[in-house]
């Protein structure tokens, strides 16, 4: 690598890439963003030698987030802030279904939101560390 890295969020790469590239992914990285990266990268490379290092409970989550919320009227989303594995179930759901909220625990539904949301179908999903007293706290609220 001649002590050189090129970081990408998106997949979308602005420089001159080398001929020979070696990728590695985030554990926590979409799928989506994965595939594309690669796409990118294989019409720029000579040699390209891809790493996938998503988790695969990760990659099942996002993957059962993205169908449920395809499906139904709110999506609530349970994890910590800075949790790239919640941010990202909260973006692929909140990609799907405009109502989506980013909670860290039931403390932070509002009674409006309750309120709100009364009668309506509601989808759960959290981030891989979450402890489940607090999944069972936000569906117990709802």
């Amino acid at each position: 690598c001649k002590d050189s890295a090129i970081i990408t969020k998106d997949g979308t790469f602005e420089e001159n890439l080398p001929k020979k590239i070696c990728v590695v992914s985030q554990t926590t990285e979409k799928e989506e963003t994965w595939k594309k990266t690669l796409s990118n990268l294989s019409s720029n490379s000579k040699e390209l030698l891809a790493f996938n290092t998503i988790c695969s409970a990760t990659e099942v989550r996002q993957k059962s987030a993205n169908e449920l919320s395809r499906t139904v009227e709110v999506m609530i989303v349970i994890g910590g802030r800075n949790s790239s594995n919640t941010s990202k179930l909260y973006q692929i759901s909140k990609a799907n279904c405009p109502n989506t909220i980013h909670v860290e625990n039931a403390k932070e539904l509002t009674k409006e939101f309750i309120e709100e949301n009364k009668g309506k179908v509601v989808g759960v999903t959290a981030g891989a560390s979450t402890p489940d007293w607090i999944i069972r706290e936000v569906i117990d609220i709802m």
